[in-house]
């Protein structure tokens, strides 16, 4: 049986534990806590692996984003590289900061082997990036074998990217009016002599 739903398991799926949290520890102390009874609690059910998601901010909207990995142990790269995860990326990386990061370090300690997958991302302040998401649950679908419906989610990519265009319009008009007011004096003052005279 699926732990979680209780649906009948099919050829080749695993029980799931699954964690969700919208917030974290404000410092890494908290973290750590945070992560240890964490890790007691999935010991109890005889959890030997485990997959954390984060986000990479690369600066730039992507439009295929990648999806990056880090692992507790060398050997599990192996088993998600041939689902399109990268691991060639450590400089890109560097610490995975939050509970993403402290789970798969802390792991280790437990017996629990793990991966952390992260998707590339703009990084835009307070704003969710929904494309990043839809491809981690893709992923994420094929590496569980489970099916998931990601037809809310492309509501939300579509309604971002009619908002990142509103936003590059406001820009675009906001630097035109700002090179227009830094033009030359000279020629500023052409320009009212010929509005003036075109005028009068």
């Amino acid at each position: 049986m699926n732990s979680i739903t209780g649906a009948q398991k099919k050829s080749g799926q695993r029980d799931l534990i699954i964690l969700i949290g919208d917030t974290q520890s404000m410092n890494p102390d908290g973290h750590y806590e945070v992560a240890e009874e964490i890790l007691n609690f999935v010991k109890k059910f005889g959890v030997k692996d485990m997959i954390t998601l984060a986000g990479l901010g690369v600066g730039e909207e992507r439009e295929t984003p990648e999806i990056i990995g880090a692992v507790s142990e060398p050997d599990v790269a192996n088993k998600y590289k041939k689902f399109g995860v990268k691991f060639d990326a450590g400089d890109r990386v560097g610490t995975i900061a939050g509970a993403s990061g402290s789970l798969i370090g802390l792991g280790r300690l437990h017996d629990i082997r793990g991966v952390c997958l992260l998707g590339e991302t703009a990084g835009y302040p307070l704003i969710p990036d929904p494309k990043a998401a839809k491809i981690m649950l893709i992923l994420l679908a094929k590496i569980l074998n489970v099916k998931i419906d990601t037809t809310k989610i492309q509501k939300k990519v579509d309604e971002m990217k009619e908002f990142i265009e509103k936003v590059e319009k406001v820009q675009q008009r906001a630097i035109a009016r700002m090179l227009k007011g830094a033009a030359p004096k000279e020629k500023e003052g052409e320009a009212e002599k010929e509005e003036l005279s075109y005028i009068g």
